[in-house]
């Protein structure tokens, strides 16, 4: 009876653990994602800037349109299919560097508020809530009228979206660590506080971070397709999922097709991230097992 008993929890969390099908769907779309972004130079039919103003507004496949352009052609007579390439390789380059620069500043930031405490906590705390209370759009186009818009800079200041919390994240996770005994215990052995924090406190917090991570990444694809959708994002020549929603909607009516396709590959992309990002809760919570 007791090997059967132990035998029952084990096996409901190894089912726990088993990736449903939603989640195998929403990682094989990120996986094709991925693909698509590192290899849009070699997959595209066509380049991003090649005009062909006789083929202008085609139609894609199954309303008219040939195998050619298979997704249709824009206002231009671009391929809309080899500018969704590019746009996705842009939008997922924005993406993940911000989200790496989010991540670990938040971080740096939050640990430095766990060890300090007292006056230079109440500073970084105060920093935070000053951040966490300014609009992002107002605080975006300071930046970018006042320094202009580069895909660095760009990247650099979506970087700081939403990384005040997480520092709160970091700061809550530090100081939990520290009332443990085994920073503690390195503590007294002598260690840097650096060694502390960043050899055994930042890993024992990383799945908290990484299913973190996983629910900033979407955000930050919005909000890049929100900035570029306004014009103040990616700027041409480059393009970018909110660019061609932004061009494309002047064509709503006749030519549908230039919507529709970046839409379906945001709201797919962030839905996919985000049943990644529930799962790794799941799985990585041990308090669920």
């Amino acid at each position: 009876m007791s090997l059967a008993m132990i035998g029952k929890p084990m096996a409901k969390s190894d089912k726990r653990s088993r990736p449903s099908l939603y989640v195998s769907l929403a990682g094989a779309w990120v996986i094709l994602m991925l693909l698509t972004a590192l290899f849009a130079d070699h997959l595209s039919p066509f380049t991003v800037t090649g005009i062909d103003l006789s083929h202008r507004l085609v139609p894609p496949v199954g309303l008219g349109g040939s195998l050619i352009h298979p997704l249709g052609t824009d206002e231009l007579g671009r391929d809309v299919a080899s500018r969704l390439m590019h746009s996705v390789q842009i939008s997922l380059l924005v993406a993940f560097g911000a989200t790496i620069i989010s991540i670990c500043f938040g971080t740096i930031v939050g640990f430095m508020a766990a060890h300090f405490r007292g006056p230079v906590e109440q500073i970084i705390l105060m920093l935070i809530d000053v951040q966490a209370s300014l609009p992002f759009l107002i605080v975006a186009l300071s930046i970018l009228a006042f320094f202009g818009n580069t895909l660095a800079l760009f990247i650099g200041l979506m970087g700081l979206y939403n990384w005040e919390r997480n520092a709160r994240l970091a700061r809550a996770l530090a100081i939990s660590a520290n009332a443990q005994g085994y920073a503690g215990a390195v503590r007294q052995l002598g260690a840097h506080p650096i060694r502390i924090y960043f050899r055994h406190i930042l890993p024992n917090t990383a799945a908290t971070l990484t299913v973190t991570a996983t629910l900033s990444f979407p955000e930050i694809v919005l909000a890049e397709s929100g900035l570029s959708f306004l014009g103040l994002g990616v700027q041409p020549p480059l393009t970018s999922l909110g660019i061609m929603v932004s061009y494309g909607r002047e064509y709503i009516a006749t030519a549908p097709w230039l919507v529709i396709a970046p839409s379906l590959v945001i709201v797919v992309t962030t839905l996919s991230i985000s049943i990644i990002g529930d799962w790794l809760r799941d799985t990585l919570d041990p308090t669920l097992r």
